[in-house]
């Protein structure tokens, strides 16, 4: 809870006391004895419970749960992924050098690489000042949405610049190659310093 206490919280709105019964029965098989039942805010309260005790709890009610059929205590979660574009506009992969860039890649080669990105810009300037790019196909624009730059307002920005034309592909290429650079110098610097670390944890 918001102030530190710890429990278990039945999360639906039925059975909800014999839900606190069988937490409690839960909470006293692994020994806890102090506990604090409050049934109108579906809260068993447990005084003497330390972090190892919660996992184990956590535990034993996942497995209740796979026998009760629903989520009554546990709350559903889960991660979403997106996989980035290859620089080449095909699917990443590292049998395809040209397609991503790699921590240890040479500055000049992972320079090179960007400026070689598929964006989503006209084929000629022209078009590109007259319609607008398309920064959902552009890779470049990934690396910015991804990796590059924090702000939502520049990446809104930039986002809208492409769309009214008034960014052109090479300007954006040179933006991106430049702090790939500096990322990989900053690893690289890093890097260095960590054989130094290495060698004293292994003397």
């Amino acid at each position: 809870t918001r102030d530190g206490r710890k429990g278990i919280f039945v999360k639906v709105d039925e059975n909800v006391e014999k839900l606190l019964g069988i937490a409690e029965d839960v909470a006293r098989s692994i020994g806890l004895e102090k506990m604090e039942k409050i049934e109108k805010y579906k809260a068993l309260y447990l005084i003497d419970a330390s972090e190892e005790d919660m996992e184990r709890i956590d535990e034993e009610l996942v497995k209740i749960e796979s026998e009760l059929g629903n989520l009554s205590f546990i709350t559903p979660s889960s991660t979403y992924h997106m996989f980035m574009t290859g620089l080449n506009g095909q699917k990443m992969s590292s049998s395809v050098p040209e397609s991503a860039i790699f921590l240890t890649d040479p500055i000049e080669e992972a320079r090179k690489k960007v400026m070689k990105a598929k964006t989503g810009g006209r084929v000629t300037l022209e078009e590109q000042r007259k319609y607008g790019g398309n920064p959902e196909e552009c890779v470049v624009y990934q690396l910015f949405l991804y990796h590059l730059i924090e702000s939502d307002k520049e990446l809104e920005n930039i986002y809208i610049s492409c769309k009214n034309g008034d960014l052109i592909c090479g300007d954006c290429k040179k933006r991106a190659a430049e702090a790939i650079e500096n990322l990989l110098m900053d690893l690289k610097e890093k890097r260095e310093s960590a054989k130094e670390s290495i060698r004293d944890f292994m003397s």
